[in-house]
């Protein structure tokens, strides 16, 4: 959730500001410049998500639920059974026929997590894979952490 970098960055900022106070202006502006930057990106990308309001997704591992909850898609459900542990055969057959049957279309994992079985669960209920990278320079156009939100929120969009 970009709105909760804000909150990150002002920590960061107040700090700064305690441990270098003849800064203290600099790091004030940065943190104004980067509200700044965010509120507009986070207003842009939530109208571009505006049609998908409600859409639901897989997710390998439960960790995009902020960024569900930011933009207005869903979770319906996870491939891991138990979070950190690999899914086992069963599962991972529920786990397909579910996704078939509520016509889920877009499943969301990060590559840190088994992008193999995501991939077979991808392939085999007919939902396409998303790896989505979650820290800076980890992909394309995520140079920043900025960048690498609205490349991952534009690839939802795209799916959707």
């Amino acid at each position: 959730d970009p709105v909760n970098g804000i909150i990150i960055a002002r920590n960061i900022r107040d700090s700064f500001i305690a441990n270098d106070p003849a800064n203290a202006d600099q790091y004030k502006k940065n943190f104004e410049d980067f509200s700044i930057r965010t509120k507009k990106l986070t207003a842009e990308l939530i109208k571009l998500m505006r049609p998908h309001r409600g859409k639901r997704v897989y997710v390998y591992h439960q960790e995009f639920n902020y960024l569900a909850n930011r933009f207005g898609f869903e979770i319906a459900g996870a491939i891991e059974e138990k979070m950190g542990v690999t899914p086992g055969p069963g599962w991972i057959s529920t786990t397909i026929e579910t996704i078939r049957k509520e016509n889920i279309k877009v499943i969301l994992c990060s590559p840190w997590t088994n992008v193999g079985v995501a991939r077979r669960v991808a392939d085999e209920s007919g939902a396409r894979l998303l790896i989505m990278p979650i820290q800076t320079g980890a992909g394309e156009n995520t140079d920043t952490w900025l960048k690498m939100i609205e490349y991952n929120v534009r690839q939802i969009a795209a799916a959707l």
